[in-house]
């Protein structure tokens, strides 16, 4: 099987430390212990320094993907593994509350790195603690809508470098998640940006492209416009209505992906064994 390429920045012994100082001091707040008994952050140990190889991490594989043709190709069990690590990072980092002011940040990346490693519910949890926060930069508002997949309405803005690029992303996949269409414009737009950004962009709007880029293409690939007439053999126009219903599944999740592979949705018999969360129910209503 096919493999994406590995992430150029590895976690070694130290990194992992980093990592257990990290979460360590979050659970000490989950667990609503005063300052005074918290763990002592030993001399010369900064956890903030992971935020180099976590970052490194994700901006290597959402350049991967967003370079790739097909998104659907599985990333190598070590580069999942580093993703998640990043993942799990950005997440600590946030209930450590070593540097708040970069919480909102954080949050994002985190969103982000959950959904770059296949894991849409964990990144749909951690997108939403930012639902109702004001944003003024037109790309941290495109990276926040594309992680919070209401697709009723999208961002309407105008940004210095790129003009009306990031609204015309926003807008195909508010039209594709309406009707299947706008794929080939979609595309070519978001490689368009991306050429623009890597000219003109800086390192953190950069990053977050890349980020966007990537989120948007393997969600248009587990769309269910189209993934659902592959799976079944029943065409885009007769799924239209149901797909429409607001509580209908508007992409699949990894595991309803397999289902779709296995023949589960096309009439083929099988147990399913999933974890809470996974996408059962949603799975049966499919079929």
């Amino acid at each position: 099987m096919p493999y994406m390429s590995e992430p150029q920045i590895k976690p070694e012994f130290n990194s992992r430390r980093l990592f257990g100082i990290t979460r360590s001091k979050g659970k000490m707040y989950e667990l609503g212990l005063s300052e005074d008994l918290h763990i002592t952050v030993p001399e010369n140990s900064e956890p903030q320094e992971l935020f180099i190889l976590a970052i490194g991490t994700l901006g290597d594989v959402a350049a991967a993907l967003s370079d790739s043709e097909n998104v659907n190709i599985p990333l190598l069990p070590t580069t999942l593994e580093e993703l998640s690590f990043s993942a799990s990072f950005f997440d600590a980092f946030i209930e450590s509350k070593f540097e708040e002011k970069l919480k909102f940040d954080t949050i994002l990346l985190a969103a982000s790195a959950y959904y770059l490693a296949r894991r849409p519910g964990s990144s749909l949890v951690m997108a939403r603690r930012l639902a109702n926060t004001d944003l003024e930069d037109p790309v941290d508002i495109l990276l926040n809508w594309t992680l919070q997949s209401e697709w009723t309405s999208y961002p309407k803005n105008n940004h210095p470098s790129f003009g009306v690029a990031l609204e015309n992303i926003a807008r195909l996949l508010t039209a594709h998640y309406y009707d299947g269409s706008g794929l080939e414009e979609l595309n070519s737009t978001i490689i368009t940006l991306r050429n623009q950004a890597y000219k003109l962009a800086y390192p953190r709007e950069l990053l977050f492209i890349d980020i966007i880029s990537a989120i948007v293409r393997m969600r248009v690939a587990a769309s269910a416009w189209t993934t659902l007439p592959d799976f079944t053999g029943i065409a885009s126009e007769l799924w239209a209505t149901a797909i429409r219903r607001s509580h209908f599944p508007k992409e699949l999740w990894p595991s309803q992906m397999l289902l779709g592979k296995a023949g589960l949705f096309s009439g083929a018999s099988g147990i399913v064994q999933m974890p809470t969360s996974a996408g059962k129910t949603r799975s049966i209503e499919i079929v």
